[in-house]
């Protein structure tokens, strides 16, 4: 059998009201040349039997089971038992465009790429759509430090799920088995082995804003909070050992940026946790990590996250108990899609 020219990797876990949408808009791609695997991780509904049923219909389609309920494993699953070239990734309650994929692959072919990837639009549940970017339908071609800044900036998305990626990006990092926000802390990593990368800037995904996703229901789980946490704060460090940001100014920015991010989550954990309480070994940990941040100086990053991190430091139980009341901005703020 031919080698397809993609391979499209579908986690499924519990999702029987909406696998078959994101599957069928998956088979009707206008780009016919590819493999569709569906990686089935320990679902209690009728996920699997309709996974079965695309199998029956459709020779390019592939199911997988693993014993693990991990969006990662699944994923990482998928990419070890993909026969394409290039790799590709949909969540499986979100749908495509019919040609996304000839699309970005065209992108990538034309401009001898290493990653391809576009923009999303969110899609609610009550019918509304809203699309998070300018959407031009202009094409740009970027060198891996300029996407990586991007992505620390959130000039551009963190989502694996948009994009099209050369295998070879999957030799030496997968993504993190065990952990929630795995893109948050991937993406950018694979990003820096990459010789170019191009944008189309065009919504071609469709993101599934469930009321029950990892991101909309982030404040009921203490370790989806945790893991936001450390998937934004390793970013600090990346930057700082692979000198990401050689403009001064720009620096200046993205640390405080970062720094920023990590204090809401530390606050969302602190306010919207019923059991967190100052001896609490995570949110402990949280807070020493963020010390590490008084090595900078007020000129390093901007004065009031740097008066915040005094205040962790040095009022900490008072900056504690201010908190514990829920913040609906900060709430907000996490919960964002990614």
């Amino acid at each position: 059998m031919p080698t397809p020219q993609i391979s499209i990797i579908i986690p499924v876990h519990n999702v029987e009201p909406y696998i078959d949408r994101c599957v069928m808009s998956v088979r009707k791609q206008t780009l016919k040349d590819i493999e569709i695997i569906l990686v089935e991780n320990l679902s209690t509904d009728n996920s699997l039997e309709k996974c079965h049923r695309h199998a029956a219909a459709d020779s390019r389609v592939k199911v997988l089971t693993i014993d693990v309920a991990d969006l990662s494993s699944a994923r990482n699953a998928g990419v070890r038992a993909a026969q394409a070239p290039i790799i590709g990734f949909v969540d499986s309650d979100d749908w495509i465009e019919d040609d996304m994929y000839e699309t970005l692959l065209h992108a990538m072919q034309s401009n001898k790429a290493d990653m391809a990837y576009c923009n999303y639009m969110l899609d609610y549940e009550d019918g509304t759509v809203k699309c998070p970017f300018k959407d031009t339908g202009s094409l740009s071609v970027l060198d891996a430090r300029q996407a990586q800044r991007d992505i620390i900036m959130e000039r551009a998305t963190s989502a694996s799920w948009v994009r099209l990626y050369r295998k070879e990006l999957f030799d030496k990092f997968q993504f993190p088995e065990g952990r929630y926000f795995e893109d948050h802390c991937s993406i950018y990593r694979w990003t820096a082995d990459c010789r170019r990368l191009v944008h189309v800037d065009r919504p071609l995904y469709h993101y599934f804003m469930r009321t029950d996703s990892i991101c909309s229901s982030l404040l009921s789980n203490p370790r989806k909070v945790i893991d936001f946490f450390y998937a934004e704060f390793e970013r600090l460090e990346y930057i700082e050992q692979n000198n990401l940001f050689t403009d001064p100014v720009e620096l200046y920015e993205a640390r405080s940026y970062i720094i920023k991010q990590s204090i809401t989550h530390l606050k969302t954990y602190t306010s919207a946790m019923p059991k967190a309480s100052l001896r609490d070994p995570e949110l402990k940990r949280m807070r020493k990590s963020l010390l590490k941040c008084l090595r900078y100086s007020r000129k390093e990053i901007k004065p009031r996250t740097y008066n915040k991190l005094r205040r962790i430091a040095y009022i900490w139980p008072i900056y504690y108990l201010l908190h514990r009341k829920p913040n609906a901005k900060s709430n907000r703020h996490v919960a964002k899609k990614e």
